[in-house]
């Protein structure tokens, strides 16, 4: 994600770390990295902007 937005990487963790304390998304690890997902169906339209 940190080559595709204008932000620090410890931004992006931050952000994406609050995301998962409030369900917004949910990982899984894959080796040393990890894969974010929308958590809910109905969110589903924020990637279609």
């Amino acid at each position: 994600m940190k080559d595709f937005l204008p932000v620090r990487q410890a931004s992006i963790s931050q952000h994406l770390s609050m995301l998962r304390h409030v369900r917004l998304v949910d990982d899984a690890r894959l080796g040393t990295q990890r894969c974010y997902h929308l958590s809910r169906k109905e969110l589903s339209w924020i990637c279609s902007r």
